[in-house]
Order: structure tokens, then sequence, then C-alpha cells
């Protein structure tokens, strides 16, 4: 499964001092990768 979020769609507010959780997982669910997508520019 493959989860992308926009930076956009992050709220700023509480950023700083909570962090943000992008996704819950179910007991027993693991994260295997992160990986940061830059958009190319034309």
């Amino acid at each position: 499964m493959v989860i992308r979020t926009s930076i956009a769609e992050i709220r700023k507010v509480s950023r700083n001092t909570q962090g943000v959780r992008l996704v819950s997982l179910n007991p027993g669910d693991r994260v295997m990768a992160v990986a940061r997508v830059i958009e190319e520019q034309e």
C-alpha cells in the first residue's frame, strides 16, 4: 500500500509542539519505509 500526502494538507497548528500523525496503524501493522518525493521543476 502506498499513501501520498501533500504538505499543503498538513495543518500548521500544533505541528511544532505535538508532531504530525499521517496515519493510524492497526495493532500488528508496521511502517516499512518513508520517502520524501520532491516535485520536479520544469
